[in-house]
């Protein structure tokens, strides 16, 4: 399943998608077919809606901020959990003991700042081998390492290192007895953010978003320069969010 859904996200990539569409009129000769898809991935290259829709998926949750967070009463948070996805598993080198980080490394730094903040509360990093290039690795066993290079006490941290994706995650933090205790703090990108606290709250969860990693400004703008590649990334963060929640929702993991 795990494989397939990697499979899945890469055939729908839009330029991916619109690409082979492409070919394939070519390959019938349908040259009416041919400009107008050619017409479409030029207008998504120069005009920003992926980064358009990008900014709306994430601001479907506000900014939990240092002053919200120093006003919350201790005995109302059960704890933090921190999704996986701050450690680029294909990239990190089993044996060179140099994690390396992702661009949602802003979930690790709010993880070991909720532990701070709540000193006297878990704090989970959930991920395990979820990387197809390298089975062994083992984002959980990654951040540890990285933890100990800051000189950050592992032990202060609770690691859920078997789930491969999100609803793994929520999961195997159900068997391991954590959502009855009370309301937890998940941290993950902002883009992310709806669909994890849907599939958390839809199975009892009694969840506070704690969005982060952006990658839209506040004040969006339909003017600005082009930027081809940026554009069709955003796009597909975009197409996989609302592709895996409606996943969800047809496999029943969300309500």
């Amino acid at each position: 399943m795990y494989f397939l859904s990697k499979l899945v996200s890469v055939l729908i990539q839009p330029l991916t998608f619109l690409l082979f569409l492409l070919v394939i009129a070519a390959w019938r000769k349908s040259w009416n077919a041919v400009r107008g898809i050619l017409v479409v991935i030029v207008v998504l290259a120069i005009v920003p809606i992926g980064p358009y829709l990008l900014h709306h998926l994430e601001r479907q949750y506000s900014v939990l901020t240092v002053k919200e967070l120093l006003h919350m009463n201790p005995d109302d948070i059960a704890g933090g959990i921190i999704l996986g996805g701050a450690i680029d598993l294909e990239t990190s080198l089993p044996a060179s003991g140099q994690p390396q980080l992702s661009n949602a490394v802003e979930r690790f730094v709010e993880g070991v700042a909720l532990a701070n903040q709540f000193p006297d509360k878990p704090v989970i990093f959930t991920g395990g081998a979820a990387s197809l290039n390298q089975p062994e690795m083992n984002e959980a066993a990654q951040i540890k390492i990285l933890m100990q290079k800051l000189n950050i006490d592992p032990e202060r941290f609770v690691f859920e290192d078997k789930s491969m994706n999100t609803f793994e995650n929520m999961k195997e933090l159900e068997t391991k007895g954590y959502k009855a205790k009370g309301r937890w703090i998940l941290v993950t990108s902002a883009y992310h953010m709806p669909r994890s606290v849907r599939l958390f709250e839809s199975h009892g969860w009694s969840i506070i978003p704690y969005p982060t990693n952006y990658m839209e400004d506040d004040q969006f703008q339909w003017v600005t320069l082009p930027n081809i590649l940026g554009n069709y990334m955003k796009l597909n963060i975009v197409v996989r969010e609302m592709i895996a929640i409606m996943a969800y929702h047809y496999l029943g993991r969300i309500s």
